[in-house]
């Protein structure tokens, strides 16, 4: 994403109401610059929270942390939050982590770990024992907000984790546990907005696009019984979903590993019926899958 959406989208949705800014990846830092400049914008704005996620794959040594960390509190980044888990350490030296704390907390920032398990924290996975024992190495975490959860079990994820994981030999009955940002479908408190433009309330599902509408227009026209995506998940939740999908022609799966997984799954057999309501595309367009025609 340029700088020039970036600002015109906070420019948008400008106001009290816009309590928190957080830029993501992939890995954000690998344009420090655009990333600077739209913290810089977001501070000017008077924004209370600006956040970035990030995995530390910069921090090659203390000097190299505490420059860019430093830039960054200087344009105005109140919290970094730092991956560290069975999912990054395979590629990304714990080291440059433990470089990222150590810059982060001399420059009083405030650091959330971010750290991810295959089901339980405590269940005997391979990726499991690779974040135990990352967290180990990573030594004194005083101070330091932790988050401990699963990833979202969807696309090439889910099925090349299913074998680590206990799988539902039916379909799920369970509800769907709502927007990725919080509140609910009926009140969201925060959206995504990707470099296509689509404004995501789950990765896949969009409600419109800032490209081609403001995003306060898109915000302020939303409304869950106009979506028949969200429509459907408010109404009967992941399984109904899957059955509206049935009576199309979608066959299901052997065994899901939860509602999320089930719910992808569906989604991506009816994009090509709601392209507009299911985007961006590259999230529906897995490596080796072949969507059936509905």
């Amino acid at each position: 994403m340029g700088i020039g959406e970036a600002c015109g989208y906070l420019h948008d949705v400008a106001g009290p109401s816009l309590e928190l800014v957080c830029i993501s990846g992939g890995e954000p830092l690998l344009y420090p610059d655009v990333v600077t400049d739209i913290v810089r914008k977001a501070s000017i704005m008077r924004v209370p929270g600006i956040w970035i996620f990030t995995n530390a794959s910069w921090a090659v040594n203390s000097r190299a942390a505490e420059r860019k960390l430093g830039r960054l509190k200087e344009a105005g980044m109140t919290r970094v939050c730092l991956s560290a888990d069975g999912f990054h350490q395979p590629f990304i030296p714990v080291e440059r982590v433990r470089y990222a704390i150590t810059a982060a907390r001399d420059l009083g920032l405030q650091i959330v770990l971010d750290s991810r398990y295959l089901g339980s924290p405590h269940l005997d996975n391979p990726t499991n024992r690779i974040t135990r024992q990352v967290l180990r190495d990573l030594g004194d975490l005083k101070g330091i907000e932790t988050w401990q959860g699963q990833p979202l079990y969807t696309g090439r994820g889910a099925d090349t984790l299913l074998g680590q994981l206990t799988s539902i030999k039916e379909i799920p009955k369970g509800e769907c546990p709502g927007p990725w940002a919080g509140g609910t479908w009926e009140n969201p408190v925060g959206v995504d907005v990707d470099l296509y433009g689509e404004v995501t309330l789950c990765p896949g599902l969009s409600v419109g696009n800032a490209k081609k509408r403001p995003l306060t227009r898109i915000l302020a026209d939303y409304a869950p019984e106009g979506h028949p995506i969200i429509r459907e998940l408010v109404t009967e939740g992941p399984r109904g979903l899957a059955e509206m999908a049935k009576r199309r022609g979608y066959v299901p799966r052997a065994s899901y590993v939860s509602e999320c997984h089930l719910c992808y799954d569906v989604r991506r057999f009816l994009r090509s019926l709601f392209s507009s309501e299911l985007a961006p595309r590259i999230c529906y367009q897995e490596p080796g899958f072949s969507s059936p025609r509905p």
